[in-house]
């Protein structure tokens, strides 16, 4: 997940299913006690940014909490990820290395 997402309940539905498939299988529920097959990788996780209006503004980390939250309250699972941009540990720790 790059960006802003258009029609979240679309893709909301898109992500879990390849979250929660069996081997990446849309259609199929993996088992408890299988890992998550499909790797879901994201760019931040802010919630607001500050642009030229009064009031912060609504960021593409949204999208994220509320997947998160969706796919929780209906499998009651997490979902495994990757973050790569502030504030991830992993970014610091690429940059330290430079």
């Amino acid at each position: 997940m790059l960006t802003d997402v258009l029609r979240w309940e679309v893709n909301v539905q898109l992500f879990s299913d390849l979250l929660i498939s069996d081997k990446g299988i849309p259609g199929t529920i993996r088992s408890r006690e299988t890992d998550q097959f499909v790797d879901f990788h994201l760019c931040g996780k802010d919630l607001v940014y500050k642009d030229v209006f009064s009031l912060p503004r609504i960021a593409a980390g949204t999208f994220w909490f509320s997947l998160e939250h969706l796919f929780e309250r209906k499998y009651k699972r997490g979902i495994q990820h990757v973050l790569y941009g502030k504030p991830s540990p992993k970014i610091f720790e690429y940059a330290s290395e430079f």
